[in-house]
């Protein structure tokens, strides 16, 4: 089977999750975390027009860079070589964290507005304090064979790393770039993002049937399409209980959600930030 790869800086730190209260009883009730297409996250408009021109600046200033993108790629036209970079997205799935201070836990909770606004139901939702340890770290997250060809071609791959909000850094990857490399688009967002402290799960799904050799994945059930809506992970909550096995807090802000969490939870993992 194969696993996850986990980031440096992804260890041995709590990930938090922002979430609807009716999204939080769906993972409690079934030990799962929905991981959507980066095409249908919220910010994904944003993403998109900011790496389209990240890409562009980039080579617009190297033409060597470009014309080894073009000829990896199988594009004659620099539009259309940005359109086969970003299209990697649709493939590509994601469930999204944050990173707080452990020592500032509260603090950084209560003062991240936005993210209660966006994706906690404009704070009626909760924030999920899961365990690391459920997300473990492996050497190995690839599964596929190269076809042979000459062209760009990626693997099925399970990877657990911080996102980059700065667009220097992401021109320095694009220049970094090699065969069968997992591309910056999975990890890259503008800098207007950054106060999300965000890390992802990413799953890019080459080949569908590939899904099957990754531990903990599995897609929507009676999918039809020529790719899965989405994807699940297990993280084990069905066979543990909460405490033991990822949930380790869940965060409110508001007193008639606390109620509700407490009526269908242990009290002592739910805290009121209000």
């Amino acid at each position: 089977m194969n696993k996850i790869t986990k980031s440096w800086g992804c260890n041995e730190r709590p990930y938090y999750h922002f979430t609807t209260l009716d999204s939080f009883n769906k993972i409690r009730e079934s030990g799962k975390l929905r991981l959507s297409s980066c095409n249908d996250v919220k910010n994904a408009a944003v993403e998109t027009m900011a790496l389209y021109a990240v890409v562009k600046n980039t080579i617009d200033n190297n033409d060597d860079l470009r014309s080894k993108l073009l000829c990896e790629f199988n594009c004659e036209e620099e539009a259309d070589l940005i359109n086969a970079i970003v299209a990697y997205r649709e493939t590509t799935y994601v469930v999204c964290f944050s990173l707080f201070d452990g020592n500032r836990e509260r603090e950084g909770l209560l003062a991240n507005s936005y993210m209660w606004k966006f994706y906690a139901d404009n704070g009626d939702g909760v924030v999920i304090k899961f365990n690391y340890e459920c997300f473990p770290y492996y050497e190995s997250g690839t599964k596929g064979e190269y076809d042979g060809n000459s062209n760009f071609q990626r693997l099925s791959e399970a990877r657990i790393r911080p996102v980059e909000y700065e667009e220097s850094k992401i021109a320095v990857e694009l220049n970094k770039f090699k065969k069968y490399h997992h591309l910056f688009t999975d990890f890259y967002k503008p800098v207007c993002c950054q106060l999300e402290k965000e890390i992802r799960m990413l799953f890019y799904l080459h080949k569908r049937e590939d899904l099957y050799g990754f531990d903990g994945f599995s897609e929507a059930g009676g999918a039809s399409t020529e790719r899965p809506s989405h994807l699940f992970y297990d993280f084990g909550a069905k066979e543990r209980t909460l405490k033991e096995a990822a949930i380790q807090t869940v965060f409110c802000k508001s007193k008639e959600t606390q109620n509700q969490l407490c009526d269908s939870i242990d009290r002592n993992l739910v805290v009121c930030l209000s």
